[in-house]
């Protein structure tokens, strides 16, 4: 999502054990170029470091994202119940001049919860990661207990002039509402399917037992990838904001 230039300088603990860091560049404005993603990485250390270049998948990308919005963005529940005045669905924005970072919560226990997300008449010159068409509005039903990100606006860098706003809805699901929604194909539109390899980047996961704590990052079972502490990730993470240069 970060514009050209950006730069982050951080200095990393390490303890008596093999401890591991994975450093995730964010440039959603070239999220479906064809063209390897180009960036420097320089580390220095007085003790031996190996570094590699991993792949990581769409939905490692996508908890990676949540934890960043959720520890940084600015929460806005947007659903309250009304007798206990506890939030039905909380939404967290991160904003900067590259463009917008859209995360949406459920916490309730039992309860399916709509989303309708629209930009599509106040916002020019932004592309969203949910469409490869340029829609910019999109309709989610997260289910319990589940955080999901909504959408990456991106700036066009190559237009001058860019206009952001956007508007939401949201309603709690009836059982019937929810089946009809199911059986119609109707949780994600438009719909996740078209993303290809980047469905999993729009997935809604789990939120483990502390709300307020970032999701777990897990590798899928066969993925040789290294378990990742989200402790360490998310100080990373909470790191990887445009700096001016030195």
């Amino acid at each position: 999502m970060h514009g050209e230039g950006a730069h982050v300088a951080l200095t990393l603990e390490h303890d008596d054990y093999a401890t591991r860091y994975l450093a995730l560049p964010l440039c959603f404005g070239h999220l479906r170029s064809t063209e390897p993603r180009k960036f420097t990485l320089a580390v220095h250390s007085e003790a031996p470091v190996a570094v590699e270049v991993v792949p990581v998948d769409a939905g490692l990308l996508g908890a990676a994202v949540i934890a960043l919005v959720v520890a940084q963005g600015e929460r806005t529940p947007v659903l309250t119940n009304r007798f206990t005045q506890q939030p039905l669905l909380v939404l967290y924005f991160l904003k900067d001049d590259a463009g917008l970072v859209v995360v949406a919560e459920n916490p309730c226990a039992n309860e399916s919860v709509q989303l309708e997300f629209d930009a599509s008449e106040h916002t020019v010159n932004y592309t969203s990661s949910r469409s490869a068409r340029g829609l910019l509005l999109s309709t989610d039903v997260l289910p319990p207990r589940s955080r999901m990100l909504v959408t990456v606006l991106s700036a066009d860098l190559t237009k001058k002039y860019h206009k952001l706003g956007y508007g939401i809805s949201a309603n709690v699901l009836s059982p019937e509402e929810l089946s009809f929604a199911q059986g119609a194909g109707g949780l994600h539109l438009p719909s996740l399917v078209d993303l290809d390899e980047l469905a999993l980047l729009h997935e809604p996961q789990p939120m483990e037992r502390d709300s307020s704590s970032a999701p777990s990052l897990v590798a899928p079972a066969g993925n040789p990838q290294p378990q990742l502490s989200v402790e360490l990730l998310s100080g990373i993470l909470n790191r990887l904001q445009p700096q001016p240069p030195p």
